[in-house]
């Protein structure tokens, strides 16, 4: 069967294009998935480290799941496939590693931050100290669960210390992560709540920061590989000299270009 010249060209044209992303397609089904589940406070510093990380490692593909620390360890609690946790407290990555479900050996801190008392961007409400929050104007003050939210649990603490916990119960609007205490605070449902100081530079058109709070306890992030995923890095190391994605991903984060990003969000260096 003679084909027209014209035809041959188009065939042959059509059959590179074919080729070629045929050739895409088995690259991008090569690539590597580690899966990061982070707190709510790593939105956006995480997104960026996850961009720049797969810039310089093009092979692997970062996906990651953000939530409040107590609920990714409840998800990971329930069989959830989770290679790195990251988390807003000690108190979560240790109860994490005593379960069992983090390699005690991978965690490390990679940052700090603070804890302010934030209000609506153009709220009239002046609060100089956390003891003014009993004061009647001010009826509602959003808070992380304390249960499940890094920051609820060092807002909950600042009040304990200070006599206010028990007082205040009537007022606290509870958040499922630190991010919904700030929608509510930006949204004016509430007068006053409890977010790092990074989430009140995220939210900074819509609210501000009326003060810094004391935490009995200092504000550090722990990052650290789940045991199954520690577990194949342990038999990969066996058989190659390479460090594998999940542990690169992790010393990416604490390296020089994460903290420079981490920074660039209003994180400190741990």
């Amino acid at each position: 069967m003679n084909i027209p010249l014209f035809s041959r060209y188009t065939f042959i044209a059509l059959a590179c294009i074919i080729a070629i992303t045929c050739g895409y397609v088995a690259i991008a089904q090569e690539k590597t998935e580690v899966i990061v589940s982070a707190a709510a406070s790593l939105t956006e510093s995480f997104s960026a480290i996850a961009k720049a990380f797969e810039s310089e490692n093009p092979n692997v593909k970062i996906l990651l799941n953000f939530a409040g620390a107590g609920t990714l360890l409840k998800q990971i609690e329930s069989g959830a496939q989770v290679d790195v946790f990251a988390s807003a407290d000690q108190e979560t990555m240790d109860k994490a590693v005593k379960e069992g479900h983090i390699s005690s050996r991978t965690v490390k801190i990679f940052a700090r931050n603070e804890l302010v008392l934030a209000i609506p961007l153009d709220s009239s409400v002046e609060i100089k100290s956390l003891k003014e929050l009993t004061r009647n104007e001010i009826s509602k003050i959003a808070i992380g669960n304390p249960d499940t939210v890094p920051a609820g649990r060092y807002a909950k603490s600042a009040l304990e210390s200070l006599n206010l916990w028990e007082s205040l119960q009537g007022k606290l609007v509870l958040g499922e992560n630190v991010r919904q205490v700030a929608d509510y605070i930006s949204r004016q449902e509430v007068e006053a709540g409890f977010i790092f100081l990074t989430d009140s530079i995220v939210f900074s058109a819509k609210l501000k920061a009326a003060n810094k709070v004391q935490t009995p306890n200092p504000i550090r992030y722990p990052i650290g590989i789940v045991t199954h995923a520690d577990d194949t890095l342990a038999k990969d190391a066996a058989s190659s000299t390479q460090k594998q994605p999940v542990q690169q991903f992790v010393d990416f984060v604490s390296g020089a270009t994460g903290t420079a990003i981490l920074k660039k969000f209003g994180f400190m260096e741990p």
